[in-house]
């Protein structure tokens, strides 16, 4: 029971993982750091503030997969054990 128990959990953070990746990019995307190109160069705090959430959040994303397909990969393990 708790092996299907620690492999549904991670299903459900690889799933969760990836929705995130999905919706807010990978956390690798090249940033504007504010700077607006269309006008002179100014910055927008407002869309550093976005940029850094993203970026939280996509880090997030993978790091739930990377935790997700570790419990997989332990549950694997001790099924085989057992």
């Amino acid at each position: 029971m708790l092996i299907a128990t620690i492999n549904t959990v991670s299903l459900l953070l690889c799933v969760t993982g990836t929705f995130l990746l999905f919706k807010f990019g990978l956390p690798f995307k090249q940033r504007t750091k504010g700077v607006n190109v269309r006008i002179t160069g100014g910055f927008d705090e407002k869309a550093i503030a976005e940029e850094r959430k993203a970026d939280r959040i996509a880090w997030l994303g993978l790091s739930l997969v990377a935790i997700g397909t570790g419990g997989q990969i332990v549950t694997t393990w001790l099924a085989v054990a057992l």
